[in-house]
């Protein structure tokens, strides 16, 4: 049985010297220049870990009725834009 954990403690130790993990920091792309960072990442006191990236919107009505809210008019302005779309065919057809 010490002749496995002895293994293990080795394989763990070699993958840790030839597989480390660096942290990869993505630079903005020009376009998102005026874009402001999000709050989820820092670690600044006045912010509340249990709420990590959500708006306010989001903490105070809750997760559930922002999604909804957010496809509700994403599906909103699909309706319309297909409706433009299809305006020719609803003449010919009509």
């Amino acid at each position: 049985m010490k002749i496995f954990k002895v293994l293990k403690i080795i394989s763990l130790a070699i993958k840790h010297y030839f597989f480390k993990k660096q942290l990869k920091t993505v630079a903005k792309p020009k376009t998102m220049v005026d874009v402001p960072d999000s709050a989820s990442s820092g670690n600044s006191d006045d912010q509340n870990d249990t709420y990590k990236g959500l708006s306010q919107a989001s903490m105070h009505l809750g997760e559930g009725v922002v999604l909804y809210l957010q496809t509700m008019k994403t599906l909103a302005i699909m309706f319309f834009i297909l409706t433009a779309i299809n305006f020719p065919l609803y003449f010919v057809y009509s």
